[in-house]
């Protein structure tokens, strides 16, 4: 499946307008901000709900939306699937006839599409019983089922407490990893952006205010400024190497490996980690004698005064792509170490202090 692009001018907020310029690929888009920013209301320009008031929407080259043409593709006919807040299902209809209803995928795929999402048990049970979390599921089957082009998430997982929340979350990414079409995901949950996320988009008031790779976006000041985060750090990717009872040893780079709590992950399992700037100590040199497992070698490509205190960026390696780092210290200890860029330092992290994502 080739990239959705998506080019709309739409008047959507006090009568201003606001342009949105973006293109969507296949995998997982976030599309996040603060509420009232216009995140909705872009999903539903893209969905053929509202109308923009000029711009363009292609998928695949095929014109969607086009004003200057007279183009506006019938809902029905964009073969577009949208899952919301309020899962809209047939309440007394079975969960087995909700997801039958437009359904074109083949038998043995729905077979698997449904035990993915665990919903064996549940195929004869009315929709109107169902649990908040049940029936979310349920929509995305349903949604999948339809065999759509593109795919809308709109804050899925309202109404569902933490844990509920997390189990879905990790189901709906197992289950996304085999769909070769663009997922735009609504969200201002920070965990929900990690754990999803293969790119995000930053709206705020209309604008488009950042964008990225996840893990060059939570490089980016004006994704903690504008989600309201207090804990700035960067976020890696990693394999499973080794595992012990209560250890793993993650692969994050070409030879540059962090240990941290065992949680039940497999070797060769992939991870995203997150690793806060205030966890991070800086060294001069390797220390011994101390609790801290993680000690990386490294070398200091930035320094930047935030509110008073220096975050200090760090390469593990010579390699364009190697992982990068982010320690936040005091302006006394920068002078203490004379800490520069260019000085080759050690990261100091405890393993129980990395966050992570499968």
């Amino acid at each position: 499946m080739k990239s959705m692009i998506a080019n709309i001018t739409m008047n959507w907020l006090q009568e201003e307008t606001r342009q949105i310029a973006v293109n969507l690929k296949p995998g997982i888009t976030v599309l996040t901000g603060p509420s009232g920013g216009g995140k909705t209301s872009f999903a539903r320009a893209l969905l053929g709900l509202d109308t923009p008031i000029s711009g363009h929407i292609s998928h695949n080259s095929q014109q969607i939306y086009k004003s200057d043409d007279a183009i506006d593709m019938p809902v029905a006919e964009r073969n577009f699937a949208a899952v919301s807040q309020q899962p809209a299902l047939f309440p007394t209809m079975t969960v087995r006839q909700n997801i039958m209803f437009g359904a074109r995928m083949e038998k043995q795929a729905l077979r698997e599409l449904i035990k993915a999402l665990e919903l064996d048990d549940l195929m004869d049970s009315r929709a109107q019983h169902l649990s908040g979390g049940q029936a979310a599921r349920v929509a995305i089957a349903r949604s999948l089922a339809s065999m759509p082009a593109f795919m809308v998430l709109d804050e899925p997982t309202a109404g569902l407490d933490r844990h509920r929340r997390g189990r879905f979350i990790h189901l709906l990414r197992k289950v996304l990893a085999n769909w070769n079409i663009p997922v735009l995901y609504i969200t201002h949950h920070t965990d929900e952006i990690l754990s999803l996320a293969d790119h995000v988009l930053l709206m705020d008031d209309g604008k488009l205010i950042s964008q990225g790779a996840l893990e060059a976006f939570f490089q980016q000041p004006e994704a903690f400024k504008h989600l309201g985060i207090d804990d700035a750090g960067v976020v890696v990717s990693g394999r499973v190497r080794d595992s012990s009872d209560d250890l793993i040893e993650v692969e994050i780079g070409e030879g540059v490996r962090m240990l941290l709590s065992n949680h039940g992950e497999a070797v060769g399992d992939r991870l995203r980690l997150r690793v806060l700037e205030a966890d991070i100590a800086i060294a001069r040199k390797r220390i011994d004698n101390i609790s801290v497992l993680n000690q990386l070698p490294g070398r200091i490509t930035d320094m930047t005064d935030i509110r008073g205190n220096i975050s200090v960026e760090m390469t593990l390696g010579s390699a364009d792509d190697s992982p990068r780092l982010r320690a936040r210290v005091t302006k006394n200890s920068t002078v203490r170490l004379k800490l520069e860029p260019g000085m080759k330092v050690w990261a100091l992290i405890k393993a129980v202090a990395i966050r992570t994502y499968d």
